[in-house]
């Protein structure tokens, strides 16, 4: 089975809500101090920065007001990737611009060329999969999983837990 990527991810997340009926923002921003190309078993991607949007009781609709991704490595740049988009009930539509993109950057068996342009992602049946059997073979969600360890705290999750009103008994310590 393929492993994931080889990171050192550090990161913060800013979250702020006034209920679960009221539009929540988070904004994320991610360092990797080990990136590098995929071929190499490493993440290819140097920084991250994103501001999502979404209401905490309706999870199926989530906006991403502004992203902007920092992709290779610090001695072979990859490009940058910035964009915004929205997923809605099982629909995604993501709109890119990309500026300075080296595939070969991201990985040394991609072709060697540069990638200037506006790019359009729509896709739809990209529902959360409780249809559908597990692919325990695809491992991406490690990373998503990483991410969100690098930058959570106790503080961070007792925030969330009092925003949502679920505090409970562990988030009173």
């Amino acid at each position: 089975a393929p492993e994931a990527p080889s990171t050192a991810l550090a990161g913060s997340a800013d979250i702020r809500t006034d209920g679960l009926d009221r539009p929540a923002s988070m904004r994320i921003a991610l360092e990797n101090a080990r990136p590098g190309p995929w071929n190499a078993g490493r993440l290819p991607l140097r920084r991250i920065v994103a501001e999502v949007r979404a209401r905490p009781d309706a999870p199926d609709r989530i906006e991403v007001v502004d992203a902007t991704a920092e992709l290779g490595a610090a001695e072979r740049p990859g490009g940058v990737v910035s964009g915004r988009g929205e997923w809605n009930a099982g629909r995604l539509a993501l709109d890119a611009t990309l500026r300075g993109l080296r595939p070969d950057a991201l990985d040394a068996r991609a072709p060697t060329q540069r990638l200037d342009g506006t790019l359009r992602l729509t896709g739809s049946g990209l529902g959360d999969g409780a249809d559908q059997p597990k692919n325990r073979l695809d491992h991406r969600h490690h990373a998503i999983d990483a991410a969100v360890i690098a930058i959570v705290d106790r503080s961070m999750l007792q925030q969330i837990a009092r925003a949502s009103g679920i505090e409970g008994e562990a988030g009173r310590e």
